[in-house]
């Protein structure tokens, strides 16, 4: 449950109708589901979802866009490699997708310490992997021993969650269904993040950890990559994958030994024997298929100018657009700060640029540069909030008691000349060394509108002489080259948010795996924080995390929100209104923001999804 990278930005409804036509599967040897009616497979306790009642389907067709980059639950990255796995694997827990209080899931109950820091789990009696191999605690202990908290795997993408102050807690199994962790220190998150974690099948997965490949890296940082069999995938969720056809669909049937979740009438879940989760390239494409009928429901936020049009369509296309609530995660423009050196002993960012980006006051002028009203206004149309700082509105945690170096380019010239920069006789803008400035924007392709946001930002910055060159490119390079090569100056990128802010761990440590704005390379030379801020900020992650005391927790987050909101590493924009689009004939379909976060999917009940 740590925070995953999401795109964004508001796409306009393209007036085409192509690509309608081609996401039919071509595979005639892809496996046959178990039809509901045959469904067979029970458990002595199974959870008991409180849906309204309904009756087995042959399919749901969802469509997302962007291709996945990985099926590999340790190392995709990106939430378009996420729709397919959060289908096929459960952890301990769950949250409650209304309230996101914590709930049993695998584990039917447990029991924790008086000191809160031993927590004993009891796993469901009779669990399966999909493949009818049983699922016991060898399973959980392997994972979290074997290569979540393993430091041949430092690097996987659930590390920065189970983390504890640069300590692991250590799992051990006390007989098959019961399984103890023990936690280095008190962990007030622990049950919604580390409990919560999803876990893989030992008798899968060993063989990956311990065996190698030619370059003598062990075979797990290549499993199940998108030129992979991928449905050799064994899973303990509701579904397995079927079929793959990369640009067309992921075809997922049900999983034969699925017993976890039942109606109220005793009856197994998920009614639908299949998903089919269509595969776009764009999310202008997504709505078509929508509106031309060829999907169920969206997995992803309909875009504000696709709402425009969708929202008056609902009485004669048949489909309806839900208000979700206001959206936890937020889209932003990240700064390059690292002063880090690559490989090749060359720094990822020149050092002039080093000198801009590190200094406040040239970040805060970018701030009074970006006018949000004027982006909200004509690519969100409306349909948003301006953010100065980390959190969403609809946090519990939030605090508007933040600095908010809003639109304002008198101010950002004010905040340039107090960094040391001056203007030449044609208006450029010039650091104390003379150098002209002018950096790069990346923004994605796959996303229309983050090009007009990016071309806005840039008409305004050249009212202060500074140069902005906006450089589309693929999500999923644009994921590369921000976390791997780190090779870009600033970039458009937008990030899931949850209730919980410890899920940002991975962003705002200064050990984060997606610290992006100052990552390190796992060489570094640099052993902590570039910047005392970072540092209170890394301070303040384990000082929440370490109490259960609410009050307490609050007081801290609120600290690192006004810090963010000074110290500005990433420029805030905006968290948008979370509309989702289904068709209206589809039961038990309540969307809410807060399922989209750690489900990847908005629908509150989705295993009990049926056409009427």
């Amino acid at each position: 449950m740590v925070r995953k990278l999401h795109r964004a930005l508001l796409p306009a409804i393209l007036a085409i109708t192509l690509g309608l036509t081609g996401c039919t599967a071509s595979s005639s040897k892809r496996p046959d589901p178990v039809p509901y009616d045959k469904v067979t497979y029970t458990i002595p306790n199974p959870k008991v979802q409180g849906g309204t009642l309904g009756k087995g389907q042959r399919i749901l067709t969802g469509v997302f866009s962007s291709e996945p980059n990985s099926f590999n639950k340790f190392y995709a990255e990106g939430v378009n490699s996420q729709y397919a796995l959060t289908f096929m694997y459960e952890g301990l827990v769950e949250s409650n997708p209304k309230t996101a209080a914590v709930e049993p899931g695998l584990a039917e109950s447990w029991t924790v310490s008086p000191d809160n820091k031993t927590f004993v789990f009891k796993l469901r009696e009779g669990l399966k992997w999909s493949d009818g191999h049983p699922l016991t605690a060898d399973d959980v202990v392997f994972t979290f021993n074997e290569i979540i908290c393993s430091p041949n795997f430092a690097d996987n993408r659930q590390v920065d969650g189970v983390r504890i102050d640069g300590k692991f807690p250590k799992v051990t199994k006390l007989d098959d269904l019961h399984v103890k962790f023990e936690l280095p220190r008190v962990f007030g998150p622990f049950l919604s993040t580390v409990a919560g974690t999803a876990f893989v099948p030992k008798h899968q997965w060993e063989p990956l950890v311990k065996e190698k490949d030619k370059s003598g890296r062990p075979k797990l940082y290549q499993a199940f990559g998108v030129n992979d069999d991928v449905t050799k995938l064994i899973g303990s969720g509701p579904y397995t994958i079927a079929e793959y056809i990369p640009g067309q669909h992921i075809l997922l049937n049900r999983n034969p030994y699925y017993g976890l979740r039942v109606d109220e009438a005793r009856k197994p879940l998920p009614y639908s024997d299949q998903i089919l989760l269509l595969i776009t390239p764009n999310f202008s494409t997504e709505s078509l298929k929508m509106m031309a009928k060829e999907a169920d429901f969206m997995l992803e936020q309909v875009r504000s100018k696709d709402y425009q049009l969708m929202k008056p369509m609902e009485k004669t296309s048949g489909f309806t657009v839900a208000d979700g609530g206001t959206d936890f995660g937020s889209f932003s423009v990240y700064i390059n700060m690292s002063r880090d050196k690559g490989p090749n002993g060359e720094y990822y960012v020149p050092l002039k640029k080093q000198r801009w980006f590190n200094n406040v006051n040239f970040r805060r002028a970018l701030s009074h540069s970006l006018d949000r009203d004027t982006v909200i206004s004509n690519l969100a149309l409306n349909l948003a909030e301006p953010a100065y700082g980390p959190l969403s509105s609809s946090n519990p945690y939030y605090t508007d008691d933040v600095p908010k170096y809003s639109y304002d380019l008198a101010k950002a010239k004010a905040e340039l000349e107090k960094g040391g920069f001056k203007w030449d006789s044609q208006g450029r803008c010039l650091d104390d060394q003379g150098n002209p400035v002018e950096f790069d924007l990346l923004v994605y392709s796959e996303s229309p509108n983050s090009i007009p946001f990016g071309n806005i930002f840039k008409a305004d910055l050249e009212k202060n002489g500074i140069k902005l060159n906006v450089k589309p490119i693929t999500f999923n390079a644009l994921v590369d080259r921000t976390g791997k090569s780190l090779d870009y100056d600033t970039c458009i990128m937008g990030f899931t948010g949850s209730t919980e802010p410890n899920t940002g761990a991975n962003l705002w440590t200064s050990n984060g795996t997606l610290h992006m704005f100052n990552q390190r390379s796992p060489k570094s030379t640099y052993k902590a924080p570039n910047n005392p801020w970072e540092t209170r900020i890394d301070q303040i992650y384990s000082e929440a995390s370490g109490t259960m005391d609410e009050n307490k927790r609050k007081a801290l987050f609120a600290e690192w929100q006004r810090i963010v909101a000074s110290e500005l590493p990433l420029l805030h924009i905006y968290n948008k209104t979370a509309f989702y689009v289904y068709r209206s004939s589809l039961q038990n379909t309540e969307p809410t923001a807060l399922t989209a976060t750690f489900l990847y999917h908005p629908f509150v009940n989705f295993w009990q999804m049926y056409a009427e």
